[in-house]
């Protein structure tokens, strides 16, 4: 429904790291207006039913301002929505957002390339990790090590990655902290020179380490526009 109400041929929607460099900053709607004074910016609002009764309001009242609906909608702490009526519409589009948003972090000086420190395979610590999550490290894979994003910045990261990795020592103490404080096994495990991605299956555990580095991305980049600016408790609650 949420795509439905574009009157256009096609919708094509996704939460590339370089647009939430954008869309998670502190300073992204005022860097909104200024750079895309066209697009539509929507504050952050709970993903499904709510943000598609929200959003179609927001959009009617834009056509009616403007005499069109709007071709790019940015979502705060979520991503972009683009609209048109051609494959090639939609390109230009994203080409659009995505090079004036590549010269602004130029400009500031700030690399959209992630920088991970090389590590040789460490298994007795994937065992280890595997020993104390159990079910939920049925599976584990590692890079080096980067900077993980230390809170919640997207649906899509708490989905796949979690808000909080695991940062402490391997224990069993520890493990049962973190799950008593936050309810739940972490995704992703920080600890011997490793960033580690667990989960039930290959494809979890896969997707866990992507998206952290994906988090680890957009935290760079929101540099450029004031900082990184966190979703709400609530908001994480609701994911």
């Amino acid at each position: 429904p949420l795509h439905n109400i574009l009157n256009t041929r096609f919708v094509v929607h996704t939460h590339p790291f370089l647009v939430n460099g954008l869309t998670c900053a502190k300073g992204g709607e005022a860097a909104t207006k200024q750079l895309f004074p066209d697009a539509l910016w929507v504050e952050y609002i709970d993903a499904g039913y709510t943000l598609s009764v929200e959003l179609k309001g927001r959009i009617e009242q834009y056509t009616l301002e403007q005499g069109k609906g709007p071709a790019v909608i940015l979502l705060k702490n979520h991503g972009i929505f683009v609209a048109a009526d051609s494959a090639e519409e939609i390109r230009d589009l994203y080409a659009g957002v995505i090079d004036t948003l590549r010269l602004e972090y130029e400009k500031a000086g700030i690399t959209a390339t992630l920088e991970i420190v090389d590590a040789e395979p460490d298994p007795p610590t994937e065992e280890r990790i595997r020993q104390l999550f159990g079910t939920d490290a049925q599976h584990v894979v590692s890079c080096g090590m980067f900077v993980c994003v230390p809170g919640p910045i997207t649906p899509d990261h708490l989905v796949y990655a979690r808000a909080f990795p695991f940062t402490d020592e391997l224990s069993e103490e520890a493990v049962a902290k973190y799950k008593a404080k936050h309810g739940f096994a972490p995704k992703v495990v920080i600890g011997a020179n490793h960033v580690f991605g667990i989960g039930t299956t290959l494809n979890n555990a896969e997707l866990a380490l992507e998206l952290a580095q994906d988090g680890a991305q957009v935290m760079q980049l929101v540099q450029a526009f004031g900082g990184i600016d966190y979703m709400s408790d609530r908001a994480r609650e609701f994911i």
